[in-house]
């Protein structure tokens, strides 16, 4: 007797079906997640929230993926306080393994963030306008936290610890201290004097908008054909240079000191990898 081989064949089809489809359903679930897992998490993180932080009125956003730590993270925010932002990671299972709320809350970085998006978004403004009568490849703004060590360059910038939460702040009156903008400037002439000249009107420029800032990382390069900066092509780099130290009297030579000051500095680092 001849068994057929149509179900066998049948079976096998079945099963490379089912085997493709745990096969794009495991894909799935390590690219965006699964349901399951998902609700898992929005309950674990209610559930901590409100045992963690019953003090507090928070809300809760939706749990979100990630596929490159295979967790969800669930947003948190307050709708009282401006700074009160953190979040909960939450493995598939539903356990909360940790949450920033100390670092970006209690740490000032939610107050630092919103102080640093307020100037930089300033900065941007002035250099995107029509009129900024450069071409900059890279241009911005930043309030610069304090460190206390650097290895080059004068310390300066706001101290976190000092900020508090949800206070408004005269951005521009802390730029003064720790403001410190970023500019790479293409020009046809690449020389000290040319590069003074464009420092004392950037200064001006900023000033005409009311905005201020403690030092500038300023390079005067010739324009790019490719969009990449020649190596051997003449430069002017200065970085940190002092808002106080931008005006006409004897600029050049500030600018030239400041120059070499930073060539000898990377030469220095360059010696030290080399030996290492």
């Amino acid at each position: 007797m001849q068994i057929s081989s149509k179900p066998v064949l049948r079976v096998a089809a079945a099963l490379l079906a089912f085997a493709i489809i745990a096969g794009i359903l495991l894909f799935a679930n390590g690219l965006v997640g699964n349901p399951i897992s998902r609700m898992l998490a929005n309950r674990s993180a209610r559930r901590y929230v409100a045992s963690t932080y019953s003090d507090r009125n928070l809300e809760l956003e939706k749990a979100r993926y990630d596929f490159k730590s295979g967790s969800y993270y669930v947003h948190v925010k307050s709708s009282k306080s401006i700074d009160t932002r953190f979040s909960l990671n939450v493995t598939p299972s539903g356990k909360v393994r940790y949450d920033d709320h100390e670092f970006r809350v209690l740490g000032k970085s939610n107050t630092f963030e919103r102080i640093n998006d307020e100037y930089r978004q300033a900065i941007r403004r002035v250099i995107d306008a029509g009129d900024f009568p450069y071409k900059s490849y890279i241009g911005y703004g930043e309030i610069a936290p304090y460190y206390e060590r650097k290895d080059f360059g004068p310390l300066y910038g706001l101290v976190l610890d000092e900020l508090a939460l949800d206070k408004v702040y005269d951005v521009m009156g802390l730029a003064e201290t720790a403001g410190h903008i970023v500019l790479y400037i293409e020009d046809e002439t690449v020389t000290v004097t040319r590069a003074a000249e464009i420092l004392l009107n950037l200064k001006s420029i900023f000033a005409s908008k009311g905005i201020s800032f403690y030092a500038i990382d300023f390079d005067l390069i010739k324009p790019r054909g490719d969009d990449k900066p020649a190596l051997d092509e003449p430069r002017v780099s200065v970085q940190d240079f002092l808002y106080e130290d931008i005006y006409e009297e004897g600029l050049a030579e500030r600018v030239a000191a400041a120059d070499q000051a930073l060539r000898e500095y990377y030469a220095e680092q360059d010696a030290k990898q080399k030996l290492e």
